[in-house]
């Protein structure tokens, strides 16, 4: 679900165009932003005024420049694009249908159109629009509430919070000094260390279960049984259990295993876990052996990726990481529907799309494929599944391909003085592609080199012509492009022949 779907077509342009002029350089002309959004002149100008009156909250942390034929916008980095879009959340009545089934848990047609000063026939057809947006969460607004599992209602709820609200107004929105020395005492009995967001996001999970149970017996709540899912016998789900009876005895909430699940299930899939915690290292290996349908689809994956690449040259600290990191992804996947994006969904593939290697993410894109073959993903997931697992399994090998230790080694031949020639050499390396591993050296006769960079034309013992590249001028940096280009098309090279099994 697109975040800024739960807005009016017109706020929604607003957004679009804040986000075309930011991704243009900061400036475009309106006819660019019409052709762009396929709507004409004059409603574009509309929007933009709009959009204006919208900046015009955060003085002086916005450059907004319009003079009827082209919209300048420049941020100062004092403002997170976040805080804009909540002020356009705020005033969509389909957010705040949200909202207020969040705070009551019930409510009747008529009231809550009262509330939000619209027809109740507005409010039935906005409640439509809404439920189509619900359906990849396995969610529906009828009969005065918001049905579906609780896991999936929670996970609903703490998605629209945390990506669709600024961090400092979920810090005084779920500030609550007992649940935040809980949050504390977990992470020092399970041994894992929290950053602040992974603090916040367990704040905002408590305190939207603790509001369920208060709205809602336990008899009137759809716990999806996840004892058959496994992993509850573990000694990391004990400990998480005997936490959560001590925290909830100090309310009057009837409370069961079932609650001890749901926050089990959250911890695995959305919180940093510590690859280094006793817990952790045993919930891992006891779910390799495991065959609940999590565990097999992480084995399986696992054994996808360690069957094609060569890993010896990774880090230990790496390979503990990728094991934790990939279980929490399908822990996400397999028990959790439903994500909440901002335009487009891209999360940030467009940065680890530009790989300067391309077999990572051609090998990605086949795993997910085997993966969505392997386990017959259902039409609902499916719509959202490839670029889910597409995601994170890029960011793993992305990780994996900075910590691998593979460098090929090029020889500098500059007929220059010892300091100048190191100083040229020290210039060819900052301007490459720093994800190109590669060592520099000073050439040395009879050296073995992968390649050998130089400026003079002569022949290499022990070196193929193909192995050579020429600089054409030292005065100019018109060779480095094509300079990147030929180390990266012969990194990828070797690291096929090196770090892939054949």
């Amino acid at each position: 679900m697109e975040l800024f779907e739960l807005l009016d077509p017109t706020e929604q342009r607003g957004v679009r165009i804040l986000q075309s002029v930011l991704r243009e350089g900061g400036k475009r002309k309106v006819s660019q932003l019409a052709e762009e959004l396929e709507v004409n002149r004059a409603t574009i100008k509309e929007d933009i005024e709009l959009l204006k009156t919208m900046v015009g909250q955060f003085d002086k942390k916005i450059l907004f420049v319009y003079d009827g034929e082209s919209l300048q916008i420049e941020t100062n980095g004092k403002l997170t694009s976040l805080e804009l879009y909540y002020a356009y959340l705020q005033q969509s009545i389909n957010y705040q249908i949200l909202l207020a089934i969040y705070e009551h848990g019930r409510f009747s047609l008529k009231s809550l159109a009262y509330q939000l000063m619209i027809s109740t026939a507005t409010l039935s057809r906005r409640i439509k629009t809404v439920n189509l947006l619900l359906e990849e969460f396995t969610l529906v607004i009828k009969n005065g509430q918001l049905q579906g599992t609780e896991l999936q209602i929670r996970y609903f709820y703490f998605m629209l919070f945390w990506f669709g609200r600024p961090y400092h107004i979920n810090q005084k929105k779920f500030k609550d000094p007992a649940t935040s020395e809980f949050v504390r005492l977990m992470a020092r009995r399970l041994q894992i260390s929290l950053s602040y967001d992974a603090e916040m996001k367990l704040l905002i999970w408590l305190s939207i279960s603790k509001r369920r149970m208060s709205q809602f017996d336990s008899a009137e709540m759809q716990y999806f049984d996840l004892l058959d899912a496994g992993g509850f016998r573990d000694d990391l789900f004990v400990e998480v259990h005997r936490l959560l009876a001590h925290f909830y005895s100090r309310y009057a909430f009837e409370w069961n295993t079932a609650e001890a699940q749901l926050l089990f299930v959250f911890l695995l899939a959305h919180i940093d876990l510590s690859a280094e915690s006793p817990y952790v290292q045993q919930l891992l290996a006891a779910g390799l052996a495991h065959d609940y349908p999590a565990a097999k689809l992480n084995r399986y994956v696992r054994e996808k990726i360690l069957a094609n690449f060569i890993t010896d040259r990774l880090s230990e600290g790496y390979l503990k990481q990728f094991t934790l990191e990939l279980y929490q992804a399908h822990c996400l996947f397999y028990y959790f529907n439903g994500a909440i994006y901002f335009l487009e969904h891209t999360g940030l593939i467009h940065v680890l799309d530009k790989l300067p290697i391309t077999i990572v993410e051609e090998y990605c894109r086949q795993l997910v494929d085997e993966v969505e073959e392997y386990i017959q993903i259902p039409r609902i997931k499916k719509d959202i599944s490839y670029w889910l697992l597409f995601q994170q399994y890029i960011n793993l090998l992305y990780v994996g391909y900075i910590d691998l230790q593979f460098y090929l080694k090029i020889g500098c031949d500059f007929p220059f003085s010892k300091s100048l020639a190191g100083t040229f050499r020290d210039h060819i390396f900052y301007n490459l592609d720093p994800r190109i591993k590669v060592k520099l050296e000073k050439y040395i006769d009879g050296e073995k080199y992968d390649l050998i960079i130089s400026n003079i034309q002569r022949e290499y013992r022990g070196h193929g012509e193909e192995q050579v590249y020429i600089i054409f001028s030292i005065e100019y940096e018109a060779d480095f492009n094509h300079l990147e280009t030929f180390l990266r098309e012969y990194y990828q090279k070797k690291l096929v022949e090196e770090v892939v099994k054949k």
